[in-house]
């Protein structure tokens, strides 16, 4: 709280307080844009990083470029699909599991689709208890991606930071993130609570919906805390 009310005059009183989020990691819904990540010194584009990125932020790839975000999306269930409650951790998805998914829900991934890969983290942590996804979550396989660019979709998100963990590539600790971000030029969705939509389309029965996005507006910022909405 920044204000109790209890100094000024006269009425009414005011009460106020202020908000903050460490966003980047694994707890808060978060839209990551093309400047989060680096790659041999490069962002996006080719564009040098050290000329790119400072103390002030970024010239180039900023959150406020991106929104407000509307586009089909898409769920895929992967629990729902395999019959289980979660994906454990670990747990890679690929471009199998994702062809299976689609012909398992009756939806096709197609150009300008966000694209929601749930794994059922949130079911597990309520069950489960916490754990450090960290060392250990479910998330794309490298070699889904391929298929995910051929497709053209232009937005990735997951229930977790949609890479697996531990990673499959030796000597890169996001690989999802880096093919995503600085090669293809698509933004991602970390952390997104999927477990509501998840009930949703199973009632509706469709796993496509409309989906909205709309980050923050910071010059400068290399993402946004989000709370992305969808309308069946």
């Amino acid at each position: 709280m920044t204000d109790l009310g209890d100094v000024e005059e006269p009425e009414p009183s005011a009460y106020k307080d202020f908000l903050g989020a460490d966003y980047h990691g694994k707890s808060v819904s978060h839209l990551d844009a093309l400047s989060h990540i680096g790659y041999r010194g490069r962002l996006y584009d080719g564009r040098a990083a050290r000329e790119e990125a400072g103390a002030g932020g970024v010239r180039f790839g900023s959150v406020a470029a991106l929104g407000p975000l509307v586009t089909r999306g898409v769920l895929l269930d992967l629990p729902a699909v395999l019959g289980v409650p979660w994906l454990e951790p670990g747990r890679a998805v690929r471009a199998r599991d994702l062809l299976a998914a689609e012909q398992a829900l009756g939806v096709r991934i197609g150009e300008a689709d966000a694209v929601l890969l749930r794994s059922g983290r949130f079911r597990r942590r309520a069950e489960l208890g916490p754990w450090d996804p960290g060392a250990g979550s479910a998330g794309w396989h490298v070699d889904a991606l391929p298929l995910l660019a051929k497709r053209g979709v232009a937005l990735l998100g997951a229930d977790g930071d949609s890479d697996v963990r531990p990673s499959p590539v030796e000597g890169l600790h996001s690989p999802v993130h880096t093919l995503a971000l600085t090669a293809m030029g698509v933004p991602l969705l970390d952390n997104l609570d999927l477990e509501a939509l998840s009930a949703a389309c199973a009632g509706a029965g469709r796993h496509a919906f409309l989906l909205v996005v709309s980050p923050l507006n910071v010059p400068g910022g290399t993402g946004s805390p989000v709370n992305p909405v969808a309308v069946l």
